[in-house]
């Protein structure tokens, strides 16, 4: 298993991850944020990964991060099966995409 830092964010444009930072993959379904931080790009760095993780601790879900125009976002989140579930439960939560696990692509709203 594979520990998630700054680098391999932005690198790849987001990951799944533990509180541990332990990368998780999902082979299907959708992952869906529910809220999270939001940290300048040029700025994003391990420690403020860390400490973002850190501010969402007590979740016993997992988190998740993803780059979008500038900004990385740190954020909790939860793995839904259904596609009109997901996005039904992303616009509740004011999010901007979900991410499709079986495609391996966002869907944005």
């Amino acid at each position: 298993m594979r520990k998630i830092n700054s680098n391999i964010i932005k690198k790849e444009g987001g990951a799944s991850f533990d509180e541990g930072l332990n990368e998780l993959k999902f082979e299907k379904g959708f992952i869906v944020s529910l809220e999270g931080v939001k940290i300048k790009l040029e700025g994003f760095n391990d420690e403020s990964l860390k400490k973002a993780v850190e501010q969402l601790k007590g979740w016993e879900g997992f988190y998740g991060a993803w780059i979008n125009e500038g900004w990385v976002y740190i954020d909790r989140n939860i793995w839904v099966e259904d596609k009109e579930e997901a996005l039904k439960t992303a616009r509740a939560f004011n999010q901007l995409a979900v991410w499709d696990c079986k495609n391996n692509k966002e869907i944005y709203l």
